[in-house]
């Protein structure tokens, strides 16, 4: 089925791009080979950054990309004319969270008391959204629960309750408290790692393309080039997944590990195109290194023959 997004167009040849470290070029093109066919392009402008700087000497690096996709065609009526694409950057999500503790009672407590004393506090925590639930004598036959809506003490701690006990309480009495949530997660994305040089070099990594209907496109891909020609070759994947990097919420309800992009347009497609490196000072090959530049350019998703 062809790409709902992509102007139909002839195959492109292979371009011998000028610049000194092409690799950034191609980040998000892929070389169109005689098993693909060109259906449509976008243009691109965006910025990647180096680590370390890329020079004239040989070395291990990594990099991230973020740009923006204009001036998409398509045959198909409806389909983004925009989106944006990225790559090894760091995404923040919301996330629910919750968890049960428990402590005792520090003293009795008598029926028609509007507050209890515990050993442990079950006041609210970081990013908690509403008071701590708590239960008295769980399991028992005078169980009762209450909020809590106001803590003071450093140990023993005097908790307010929504509303008075209806029994009494023996000190020692298991209290238990459920803690609830909302806060956010940073997640990594893959980061692109290379190895080479301002001259010659060989990447990998996947690239993540968010389109303005809210439908996503993920792209493995590989670059190797030498001086001032780069070929990439890559396909769309199915998804990735990004890694926990930090959250907001309580250590004791962490987020998931990972957070996982799925494919939703252009499955079972490749990608190439033609993009143009434009280091802000490229004498700095020579020097410091290369540690950030602008790319823009087309590029095209296409399906087998």
């Amino acid at each position: 089925m062809r790409s709902p997004i992509l102007r139909e167009e002839r195959p492109l040849r292979k371009l011998v791009f000028a610049g000194p470290v092409c690799l950034l070029a191609m980040l998000f093109a892929v070389a169109p080979s005689a098993e693909a066919q060109s259906l449509g392009s976008c243009q691109l402008q965006g910025t990647a950054n180096f680590s370390p700087g890329l020079t004239n000497n040989a070395q291990n690096f990594s990099y991230n990309f973020a740009g923006g996709l204009s001036g998409c065609q398509s045959s198909t009526s409806a389909a983004p004319t925009s989106g944006s694409v990225e790559a090894g950057r760091t995404i923040t999500t919301p996330y629910n969270w919750s968890y049960t503790d428990s402590t005792t009672l520090a003293a009795a407590a008598s029926a028609g008391s509007p507050t209890i004393s515990t050993a442990g506090s079950e006041g609210s925590v970081p990013t908690q959204t509403s008071g701590t639930v708590v239960t008295i004598d769980p399991g028992t036959s005078i169980a009762e629960t209450r909020t809590v809506s106001a803590v003071s003490g450093t140990g023993p701690y005097t908790e307010t309750l929504s509303s008075a006990l209806s029994f009494s309480h023996a000190a020692g009495a298991a209290v238990t408290g459920a803690h609830s949530g909302s806060a956010t997660a940073t997640y990594q994305e893959p980061i692109p790692t290379g190895n080479g040089s301002c001259g010659s070099s060989t990447t990998s990594g996947t690239a993540i393309a968010n389109w303005a209907d809210g439908t996503t496109t993920v792209v493995g891909y590989a670059t190797s080039g030498a001086a001032a020609a780069v070929e990439l070759t890559g396909s769309v994947v199915a998804s990735v997944d990004d890694t926990l990097a930090s959250y907001t919420g309580p250590t004791k309800a962490p987020p998931a590990p990972t957070h996982t992009v799925n494919t939703t347009r252009n499955a079972g497609q490749s990608a190439f195109g033609q993009l143009f490196f434009q280091p802000p000072d490229p004498t700095a090959c020579a020097g410091a290194g290369v540690t950030t530049a602008a790319i823009s350019g087309a590029i095209s998703l296409g399906s087998p023959q």
